[in-house]
Order: C-alpha cells, then sequence, then structure tokens
C-alpha cells in the first residue's frame, strides 16, 4: 500500500483510471480546456518511484510530454534547454535540488527556464529553494489544481 501522505491523489488518480478515457476532451485536465498550452516538454527530476509515477500522471493529464531523471547528476546531463519546464525535488541522492537548480540557472539554456520544486519539506525550505533559482515551491504529493494554476501562469493558452 501507498504511504498515508498519498493517500488523496491516489484516490483522485484511481477515479480518474475508473473513467472511460475514449475522448481526451472528456478530461477534467485536458490541456486546451484549461488554460495550458499543450505539448510542453517537462523534464522531472524525482527520486521516489511512487512520486515519480503520480507526477508524470498529472502532467500527462495536462497535455505535457514528461522525461524523468532520479538523481540530479542525471537530470542535469538530461537538461539541454529543450525543456519548457523543470519539476525538481529538494532532497535527492547525490547532489541536492538547490545544487541543481544553480547549476541550470547558470547556463544560458537555463536561466528563463520555470523551475516547479515539489518536495515533502517545501515550506520549511521555500526560502532557500527560492534563492536556490526555483520559480515555485509546492508540497508533494502535487495537488492538481494547484500545479495547473502554476502551469497556467507561466504557459496560458493561446486559444
Amino acid at each position: 500500500m501507498y504511504p498515508k501522505q498519498y493517500a488523496h491523489t491516489i484516490n483522485f488518480l484511481d477515479a480518474k483510471t475508473r473513467k472511460d478515457h475514449a475522448k481526451k476532451s472528456d478530461s477534467p485536465l485536458a490541456a486546451n480546456e484549461n488554460g495550458i498550452q499543450p505539448q510542453l516538454k517537462a523534464l522531472m527530476i524525482e527520486d521516489e518511484k511512487i512520486c515519480q509515477i503520480i507526477q508524470r500522471r498529472l502532467l500527462e493529464d495536462f497535455g505535457c510530454e514528461v522525461t524523468i531523471a532520479p538523481t540530479g547528476e542525471q537530470g542535469l546531463a538530461m537538461f539541454n534547454g529543450d525543456f519548457d519546464f523543470i519539476i525538481l525535488d529538494i532532497n535527492l541522492p547525490g547532489i541536492s535540488g538547490l545544487v541543481v537548480s544553480k547549476a541550470i540557472r547558470s547556463i544560458s539554456e537555463g536561466r528563463n527556464v520555470p523551475i516547479i520544486g515539489l518536495s515533502s519539506v517545501a515550506d520549511s525550505h521555500k526560502a532557500e529553494c527560492i534563492a536556490a533559482g526555483y520559480n515555485e515551491v509546492i508540497s508533494k504529493p502535487a495537488d492538481a489544481e494547484h500545479l495547473k494554476t502554476i502551469l497556467q501562469v507561466y504557459f496560458p493558452s493561446e486559444g
């Protein structure tokens, strides 16, 4: 069974699984219907497998293409400027999310890419994360509506 902190998100995802997904437009999270540009490319740097699954599913429901890196080192190696935004955990094995954020901000391709921090310790490290280059920091597992609102700010629909 999943940890108790994920119960709300797991219930949300289970309810979505039970729905008929014959038409993408029926999804309450379909990208064009929710003010988020479709086909955004996300780099998710997250070490926890369950969080990878939950967050990937939410982002894909928003119409995003998601690439996952399980460590900070792998995330830095994968970042090439082709991603529209980054989902970045704070506590990663090896180098921390804070170091990853600073490194991404130090290269020209990474200066303006939105970095959204998702962490179980988001509240206690928010100021430190913002100073390291994160644009937003929210608790994980991500609340679907909160994450959607953040993405709408950075990527409003053109339609």
